[in-house]
């Protein structure tokens, strides 16, 4: 295996007996024949390989294999066909409280997970007081794990699989437990572990998170590796599944309409835009103006921007939401709002209704490039947002680069200084 090279993943398959009954489960130890026993295919020829210093996310829908994939990686689990190999010390948090005793204490279980990960008790005193610290447990790491609730489980798991120095780091889904500011904290030392050159293997539902802390991204459904790609194009697959149609109508360097289109010349739109929905409205053309100038060569931060989009109904939407969301070049949301949250009483459309939905955005942002998505969709009885026409990353704008700040957001912040006088001393007399 190249030296660059931490996990390498070769043809995966994982097969589970399905049994009836468990008399059926009793006949097969003894090799009888049994109609009653079926298979399910969990994994079906999966290969992958991660590099040093990567972060690689795992997403797919509930039952696509994604827990037993890692399971296989970390050992705790045997493929059906196919190999793992892998450099270096595996870490990995899975199921929640695995590998812990419930009877020990917190400062128990530190000593025996750090053992399963080859550590010596010399190894463990050192990182001992770090996991504790880490953990934010206190007195409770005397107590035993048993009166833990899931958020402590958590907190101590974590803090011990990042902190036996692993050269692989495998999370399933661990850090949707517990509070936002230990989330927080969890991925502030992903990021240092991959500072370090600590390889991640990562599954979440959270696509926020793959986007942010990942380098790569594989789609996994039904056992199968659907794509390997960037973080962006693997999280817009993923949605358009889940919540769309399932069918992107945009391929890298596609036009995602017809050309007969004209706006598709316009500066503004981005030809790999991916476009989902279920076709009961279509945007027909837009405008991208600020000050009455439109398609600006330049965007200055706290422009507003007037966008008006112009929408055909193809089909009846009873409940029409417009949506818009801007996010950075690397996926990041930076805003994002609808008529409904902002409280709009949007009357139902039927077949042939034209309208024009107009977006106005104060550009409170610094400079840098930056992707808006527009959307209609239909609020359901249960609440639920069918997608009807969805637009991600269609307009990409730049702003003239603001050298009075950094980050995303320009705020209305101010820095003074004030001289204070020292005080005159005086004397008794």
């Amino acid at each position: 295996m190249s030296s660059d090279i931490v996990l390498k993943v070769k043809g995966i398959s994982k097969a589970f007996r399905i049994y009836k009954s468990p008399l059926d489960r009793i006949f097969h130890l003894f090799n009888y024949r049994n109609k009653n026993i079926s298979e399910f295919q969990s994994l079906e020829n999966v290969s992958f390989e991660t590099k040093k210093g990567e972060t690689v996310g795992i997403v797919g829908p509930n039952g696509s294999g994604k827990s037993t994939l890692l399971q296989i990686v970390a050992g705790t689990m045997e493929s059906t066909s196919g190999e793992v190999e892998h450099t270096g010390r595996v870490s990995a948090l899975l199921e929640l409280g695995s590998g812990f005793n419930p009877q020990f204490t917190g400062a128990e279980n530190i000593y025996l997970n750090g053992s399963l990960y080859g550590l010596s008790k010399v190894e463990i005193d050192h990182v001992y007081n770090d996991i504790v610290e880490f953990s934010g447990l206190g007195d409770y790491i005397q107590q035993p794990v048993r009166n833990y609730s899931s958020g402590m489980y958590v907190r101590l798991g974590f803090a011990i699989a990042t902190s036996v120095k692993p050269d692989l780091l495998i999370v399933d889904e661990a850090l949707a437990v517990g509070d936002i500011r230990f989330q927080k904290k969890c991925y502030r030392r992903i990021d240092r572990l991959k500072e370090e050159g600590v390889t991640i293997l990562f599954v979440s539902h959270a696509t926020e998170a793959i986007l942010n802390h990942c380098d790569r991204a594989i789609y996994l459904k039904a056992g199968k590796v659907i794509k390997d790609g960037s973080p962006r194009s693997i999280v817009n697959m993923y949605l358009d599944d889940v919540l769309g149609t399932g069918r992107l109508s945009a391929k890298a360097g596609e036009k995602a309409v017809s050309k007969e289109d004209a706006w598709l010349n316009k500066r503004s739109y981005n030809p790999y835009e991916d476009r989902w929905g279920d076709g009961r409205a279509k945007l027909q053309d837009y405008t991208l103006s600020v000050n009455g100038v439109i398609e600006p060569e330049v965007i200055y931060p706290k422009d507003e921007i007037l966008l008006e989009c112009n929408i055909e109904y193809i089909g009846e939407v009873a409940n029409p939401v417009y949506g818009l969301d801007i996010r950075t070049v690397e996926g990041i949301r930076v805003f994002g709002t609808n008529s409904k949250l902002q409280g709009c009483d949007i009357e139902s459309k039927s077949k042939g209704n034209s309208v024009t939905v107009r977006y106005k955005i104060p550009m409170m942002l610094t400079g840098g490039d930056y992707f808006i998505s527009i959307g209609v969709a239909d609020l359901n009885k249960s609440g639920h947002a069918d997608p009807v026409e969805r637009r991600y990353d269609m307009l990409h704008i730049k702003l003239f680069e603001y050298e009075q700040s950094y980050g995303f957001s320009l705020l209305d912040a101010s820095i003074m200084e004030e001289n204070n006088q020292p005080m005159e001393s005086s004397t008794n007399g």
